[in-house]
């Protein structure tokens, strides 16, 4: 068996190497672990180079380089042998929009590129800025594991232990706003014309300066900080509605745990759903010493009858702009970020809110419709966070997942999941309506 798979393994990396394979290369948007944890721009840059990297920006130890396959073996077919694990995965030719594919020359060029400059920052250990700040919070926590960080859930301690909770948060003067986001010891200054996302922003291009803590407080004299938190609706549930969860016990969920009256991370609904409108709360934690849209920023999700995800994380401040996910290093895809319907469509605004304040979720889901077991129709959500519409009426050609399995299987009902994936992303207020 092992000498099969030898026999297999070069014949695949010959594949690779060559050009006279018969698709395009194909590069996979994973995580060694197996955490549904698609769409890294680190991973596809990284992987593409065929090397193995020490390094902490995609949440892992070794990215594994990747066997990959074409045309001979089976169409978009290609064997992955996970970091720390003898385990290879074959993924299915229906999984291709989990792969990157690089179809010129000039992709692969700029592949390469984003590649260099992502080895760059993993063997500096330190983010080169536009003034060469040099930041000793970001050394001290070099090479620490994602959950050795400094983590705060509540505003109250985070403002006592954490000196940047003070300049966290947005800022505006006139018709200039900025949202500052601490990042890894330095801070990152989104600026914007008109006002906030969702508050008077032109949709202009959006101007970024990289900070330490002194010239900060200098760039926001006479602006004025701002709180849209403590002016959202957070409703209370109509007469017809199911309350979930509303601090008071959890008899509506098959499991989940509550602490200080708050549904944490990982909890399941017993009663199971079709069509509904479905209201959520939600406080993500600060880990401001992890890089820009990284996965550990507080990553959670809620479901759909457990197989549609909108996005929950902390990518306060992230630019929507291509040309800036290569300049600032961001860890995903906007579709993987806060507000997204994961891996299938990036919300209209980025409408997050800075980490511990109080978001707000309402989603509108009408389940897929099927007849003698074949979908007929598709799924469609409709979605506002923080009272603004990011998603309207779309339909949703398939589940949602970023693991080895594929996206989730869809069905005409099931229960709401609130995802846990290792954040402690706390719930209040959970009510649901039936249509």
């Amino acid at each position: 068996m092992k000498t099969s798979f030898s026999i297999l393994a070069c014949l695949l990396l010959i594949v690779l190497v060559g050009d006279f394979a018969l698709g395009a290369e194909a590069v996979v948007d994973r995580h060694p672990n197996n955490s549904d944890n698609g769409g890294l721009a680190v991973d596809k840059a990284i992987r593409a180079s065929g090397r193995d990297v020490a390094g902490r920006f995609a949440g892992s130890k070794n990215l594994m380089p990747l066997l990959v396959a074409t045309g001979n073996i089976q169409p978009r077919a290609l064997l992955v042998q996970q970091a720390g694990s003898t385990q290879e995965v074959m993924y299915r030719p229906a999984e291709k929009r989990q792969f990157n594919a690089i179809h010129s020359p000039e992709q692969k060029l700029r592949v390469e590129k984003m590649r260099n400059e992502y080895m760059e920052v993993l063997n500096s250990r330190g983010r080169t800025t536009h003034q060469l700040v040099q930041a000793k919070a970001t050394k001290a926590n070099a090479g620490k594991p994602e959950n050795e960080t400094p983590i705060w859930t509540d505003a109250k301690t985070a403002a006592k232990e954490f000196p940047g909770f003070a300049l966290l948060g947005e800022y505006v003067r006139g018709d200039d706003a900025i949202q500052v986001v601490p990042c890894e010891g330095q801070y990152y200054l989104s600026i914007y014309r008109g006002g906030l996302p969702g508050a008077g922003w032109d949709r202009g291009k959006i101007l970024h300066e990289w900070l330490d803590a002194n010239a900060v407080k200098q760039r926001l004299k006479g602006f004025r900080k701002v709180d849209r938190s403590a002016s959202l609706d957070f409703p209370e549930p109509p007469s017809n509605a199911i309350v979930l969860f509303d601090g008071s016990g959890k008899e509506h969920w098959a499991f989940g745990k509550v602490e200080n009256g708050l549904l944490q991370a990982g909890a399941k609904t017993k009663r199971e759903f079709q069509d509904f409108r479905l209201h959520f709360e939600c406080s993500i934690p600060l880990k401001p010493e992890l890089p820009l849209a990284h996965p550990g920023r507080g990553n959670s999700g809620v479901f759909a009858v457990g197989a549609y995800e909108v996005q929950v994380c902390d990518t306060f401040g992230v630019d929507f702009a291509p040309d800036r996910w290569e300049i600032d290093r961001v860890m995903k895809h906007p579709d993987t970020w806060c507000g997204a319907i994961y891996g299938i469509r990036a919300p209209d605004t980025n409408m997050c809110l800075p980490p511990l304040s109080w978001q707000s979720f309402d989603i509108e889901f009408t389940a897929a419709r099927f007849e003698d077991g074949m979908k007929v129709t598709d799924a469609r959500m409709t979605v506002h966070q923080n009272g603004m519409l990011i998603h309207d009426d779309v339909p949703l050609p398939e589940g949602t997942g970023g693991g080895p399995s594929g996206p989730r299987a869809e069905v005409p009902r099931g229960p709401i999941y609130v995802q846990s994936h290792g954040n402690p992303v706390q719930y209040r207020n959970i009510w649901v309506t039936e249509n």
